[in-house]
């Protein structure tokens, strides 16, 4: 989880960059108290009250309070605002009990519990944290992304039943959560290929209820896509699981697990982000490695060739911090002067270098 603050000029990062979500085709950054966003529009998932694409940043509009936490997805942005308040835009903006589900292009409010905190949204839900830090989520339950033992969609936050967590990832129909205690807990049916028996869906999870994954019993960390997921353990080891059909578990085939395995060859890991299709690792040096699918060049080495192994990054710098595209083919990454730079796919401007040409080697950006 990021631990926010904020200052002078609006909510940051423990780590002095800008607080920052990224989706598949846009993406947000707040600065000087007040939230902007970029890329695709179609389903209003700026905020700015139209479906008009933008390459530069927008102003979210009628978010007056200060932001402290912002989350997107595929096309649906969410921001946690001074007062423990959330609101959400885009696609899913909105949903009632039956399921039926609204865009907005403008912020709608979402009842959460009190002293909500650690929000992460996935495709067709969306997760905090209360004040005794156990999760609740609400929006579509039909594969029991909720987490509460039914399908019922839910319209505001309802308790889960799992035990307390220090952080809950919101992903593509299912919800996995860090337990104070370490280990990672999973609920809800992962996406996968229908009728491939090497990677079918629910390989990641497929429960209504809460469950742990075996061999992750000490992970303090996690972070999940639409078919597959990646932990990190004490002494920065990576485990991911899930489907293979792109390599994103870096094992070196496209066979799927259900069971997390240790991706070889790399150094010891501070972050770990699954996207869609891929993976990237920030390295305690501050080296960034990717693997998986890389036909928008989302593996940043300069070419769009699909690696089945970690490979490093043609960085410009050392990283502190790294942002996986929710449902995207691309990445970011702050240094620790607070500069940032992205790669991968572009066609909607998400990268956010005023261009809308995918980058296989990182370009410098503007928050």
């Amino acid at each position: 989880m990021v631990v926010l603050g904020l200052n002078a000029a609006g909510a940051v990062a423990a780590d002095g960059a800008p607080l920052y979500a990224a989706g598949a085709y846009h993406a947000c950054s707040a600065s000087s108290g007040q939230l902007r966003c970029w890329g695709n529009n179609a389903d209003g998932e700026l905020g700015n009250g139209t479906t008009r694409r933008s390459v530069i940043p927008t102003l979210v509009r009628t978010l007056r309070d200060p932001i402290l936490e912002v989350s997107a997805s595929y096309n649906r942005t969410c921001a946690l605002v001074a007062g423990g308040r959330v609101y959400c835009w885009g696609r899913n903006a909105k949903i009632n009990s039956k399921g039926t589900a609204t865009a907005s292009a403008v912020p709608i409010a979402v009842g959460v519990p009190r002293g909500a905190h650690g929000l992460s949204v996935g495709v067709t839900h969306a997760c905090v944290l209360d004040v005794a830090q156990t999760p609740w989520c609400w929006g579509m339950n039909d594969r029991g992304q909720i987490g509460d033992g039914t399908t019922k969609a839910k319209p505001s936050a309802v308790r889960t039943q799992s035990p307390p967590a220090s952080k809950v990832v919101a992903s593509d129909g299912y919800t996995c959560v860090v337990l104070q205690a370490a280990g990672v807990w999973c609920w809800g049916r992962s996406h996968g290929n229908a009728g491939d028996p090497r990677n079918p869906e629910g390989l990641v999870i497929n429960s209504r209820a809460p469950r742990p994954i075996p061999g992750l019993e000490n992970a303090n960390d996690v972070s999940a896509s639409g078919d597959f997921a990646c932990a990190v353990a004490p002494g920065g080891i990576v485990s991911c699981w899930g489907e293979n059909d792109h390599g994103q578990l870096g094992d070196g085939t496209v066979t799927g697990r259900r069971v997390p395995a240790a991706v070889a060859g790399l150094p010891e890991t501070l972050q770990i982000v699954a996207t869609a299709n891929h993976a990237c690792a920030l390295s305690v040096d501050g080296t960034i490695f990717c693997w998986g699918r890389g036909d928008h060049g989302q593996l940043g080495e300069g070419d769009f060739v699909e690696r089945h192994a970690p490979a490093p990054v043609a960085q410009p710098q050392p990283a502190v911090r790294l942002v996986g595209a929710a449902s995207g083919h691309w990445a970011l990454a702050f240094a620790a002067d607070g500069s940032a730079f992205a790669w991968g796919r572009n066609g909607d401007g998400q990268l956010g270098n005023g261009g809308t040409t995918d980058q296989p080697i990182p370009v410098p950006v503007s928050l």
